[in-house]
């Protein structure tokens, strides 16, 4: 028969450790408690497909995670959570996740940029944290779930007119659900979850095509977004709307950071992180991401 006193003190230590992060395009302050070892089954067992996995991982910050709402800890619907809080968001929610369940990224060997000596570093993830990292969303007249910005770009008598938008956690998961587990690998070997155009279909709620000032077609379907994002939309296109849309919300994208002093000319290094695809390596790995300890 279970103790219920055993239960109950285990139960009261597993959240001791918080985490408190900003979330900059919801405008709202967050704590993540740590995640227990059935939370690590889950999205090992979900990890064959990249939108049950993605899913799974927003159910479990769902249940770690708790809005500051006038300096009280509540718990939001979790309808709300994946329309209404930004994927930018959830990613500072893996931050604070990452913190309070394992505090440091493990032991990683790096080169300094100057002199090309390795060393050892562990690096802490409240050292990933610079002045710049974050920066809160400006308007506040529409939350970002309703705000839209149209990025038109003419090509020869053509336009082609992108309504764009910081994505909510929902719709990064619809566009999961179009990639397979191969596709995420081999994205995974230049350090992101997606590819160039998989970026982009996430940033469009819809393409507008024109000639000569008269529309000629318009979809929001998200898969024929990416499908002509694919194979339909001229690479310059798509490199200009990639720079509009960077000058325009380029700055709420968090920067994981830190600097290293190299131990051998003492050059201070850069190093960068992405938080989502460490997190995603750390499931996939277990403690081989970890590395040695120090």
């Amino acid at each position: 028969m279970l103790d219920n006193s055993f239960l109950s003190i285990a139960l009261s230590i597993k959240d001791i450790r918080k985490s408190e992060m900003l979330l900059p395009i919801a405008r709202k302050s967050a704590v993540v408690t740590p995640f227990l070892l059935g939370d690590h089954q889950v999205l090992k067992t979900a990890i064959l497909s990249p939108q049950n996995y993605d899913r799974e991982m927003t159910k479990c910050l769902y249940k770690h995670t708790q809005i500051v709402e006038d300096g009280v800890e509540v718990k939001i619907k979790y309808d709300d959570l994946i329309s209404q809080i930004s994927n930018i968001d959830k990613i500072c929610l893996l931050w604070a996740c990452y913190k309070s369940t394992y505090e440091h990224l493990g032991v990683r060997e790096i080169a300094c940029e100057s002199c090309k000596q390795t060393a050892k570093y562990k690096i802490t993830l409240d050292e990933l944290i610079q002045e710049d990292s974050l920066t809160i969303w400006e308007d506040e007249a529409l939350p970002f779930y309703e705000y839209i910005y149209p990025i038109s770009i003419p090509f020869d008598d053509y336009e082609y007119t992108f309504e764009a938008s910081i994505p909510s956690i929902l719709k990064y998961n619809q566009i999961l659900g179009m990639i397979s587990m191969d596709k995420i690998k081999k994205n995974l070997e230049v350090n992101s979850v997606l590819s160039g155009s998989e970026e982009l279909a996430v940033l469009i709620k819809q393409i507008i095509i024109s000639k000569s000032g008269a529309e000629l077609t318009r979809s929001s379907n998200l898969q024929e977004i990416l499908t002509v994002l694919d194979c339909a939309i001229p690479s310059k296109i798509s490199e200009d709307f990639q720079n509009k849309y960077e000058a325009k919300f380029g700055k709420y994208y968090p920067k994981f950071y830190t600097y290293l002093a190299c131990t051998a000319c003492q050059h201070s290094t850069k190093y960068s992180v992405d938080i989502e695809t460490e997190f995603f390596r750390r499931i996939l790995s277990g403690r081989e991401a970890m590395g040695e300890e120090l």
